[in-house]
């Protein structure tokens, strides 16, 4: 399967994106949000085009996978069921209960003066 986050993580990142003032930035929809990706791969994208939420789910996904080297993504594409980053997150972390909440608010900080820098928020 594949690294897919669970409700209850994606739906805490999305509240913690829309508190911080950045709900309006969020792409409307699936397709929305596959254009968008698809606008910055193809390096086509602007400033204005910039999501938020996907930016945190990937800077999250990023950090979670980077200590642990360049097999983990193909790791975590092989294993058969859908692993969420933060679930695995915590589970590797079980000393550090409040590990989620400082990754998801670090990662809505980091957005945010993203966004202020860039021009979309004051």
């Amino acid at each position: 399967m594949a690294m897919k986050w669970c409700d209850e993580h994606w739906t805490g990142l999305r509240k913690s994106i829309e508190d911080a003032g950045m709900a309006h930035l969020i792409a409307r929809g699936g397709a929305a949000a596959a254009q968008r990706l698809k606008d910055e791969l193809a390096g086509t994208a602007t400033e204005a085009t910039f999501d938020p939420l996907m930016a945190a789910w990937a800077r999250i996904d990023a950090c979670f996978l980077k200590p642990l080297g360049p097999g983990a993504a193909l790791h975590y594409m092989a294993v058969p069921e859908n692993v969420c980053t933060l679930c695995e997150l915590a589970r590797m972390n079980p000393q550090s209960p409040e590990i989620v909440t400082n990754w998801v608010g670090g990662s809505t900080r980091d957005v945010r003066a993203h966004c202020v820098e860039i021009g979309l928020l004051k």
